[in-house]
């Protein structure tokens, strides 16, 4: 809560101006003094106030600092959201500019912000991660794709890139060099076919003619298991289609994708 005392309820005004003064030149009670700043209307008039700004940013007092700044005016708004790109603190200064309605002074800021945020996913190669992060923005998706693409992920990313609906112009696929990644990939995983039981019986439906034998398998057989899988989502009001369906009944199971 700010009370925004003023100086008629002090008996020292510039005593207490004082104190906060020094206080703000100790690290361990400047944020303190900020505080107090917030309380007493017209406190911080004889302090410089971009400084201290500046060295709330960088001790990572975001949060605060804005608190303050929301009180003080637009032109040192202004001020913090570009304390907060010097430092490279995207993430707070985007938020600052939604909550203080700064988008005309800062339009590309939200972009900005996400395409750091992707490009430090893509370096330490979160794929799954940087997939989900992307949600539908065609820019973000298609930069997500040839990054990958580029560090040699080609197989991946063009799994991606149909995932995401995206149009195969966005890649140069070379065939030779897709299928040798593919064959590659799959020798990094348990291939589980190897590994059924030939008395049960397992079903890959990745088309209409799988349906149909899957139809056949279940026909007459009692569902013990149902599993849905789907694409998470991040943005509000944005739902994904169910991306995977799994079924067991008592003498196999049935594994379908794109459903």
């Amino acid at each position: 809560m700010i009370f925004k005392l003023t100086s008629a309820d002090l008996t020292d005004w510039r005593q207490v101006t004082v104190a906060v003064q020094q206080m703000l030149q100790s690290q361990s009670s400047y944020k303190a003094a900020v505080h107090i700043m917030m309380q007493f209307e017209g406190l911080d008039n004889a302090i410089d106030k971009s400084e201290v700004i500046t060295q709330l940013v960088a001790d990572g007092q975001e949060n605060l600092c804005q608190h303050w700044v929301t009180s003080l005016g637009k032109d040192y708004q202004i001020e913090f959201v570009e304390a907060c790109v010097a430092l490279d603190k995207l993430k707070p200064a985007a938020k600052a500019v939604r909550q203080l309605g700064l988008q005309a002074e800062f339009p590309n800021i939200e972009a900005l912000y996400r395409q750091r945020s992707l490009a430090r996913l893509v370096g330490k190669r979160l794929w799954s991660v940087a997939l989900s992060f992307v949600g539908n923005d065609t820019v973000l998706q298609t930069t997500l794709v040839r990054d990958m693409a580029q560090l040699g992920e080609l197989s991946l990313a063009e799994d991606y890139r149909k995932q995401l609906g995206l149009p195969p112009s966005v890649l140069t696929v070379d065939p030779g060099q897709l299928a040798a990644q593919e064959a590659a990939r799959r020798e990094q995983y348990i291939q589980i076919e190897q590994y059924i039981n030939p008395e049960e019986q397992l079903l890959f439906v990745i088309d209409e003619a799988g349906l149909l034998r899957a139809s056949e398998a279940l026909s007459g057989s009692d569902v013990i298991g149902l599993d849905v899988e789907w694409k998470p989502s991040h943005a509000a009001g944005v739902t994904s289609p169910a991306a995977v369906l799994q079924v067991r009944w008592r003498c196999g199971s049935l594994h379908t994708t794109g459903v």
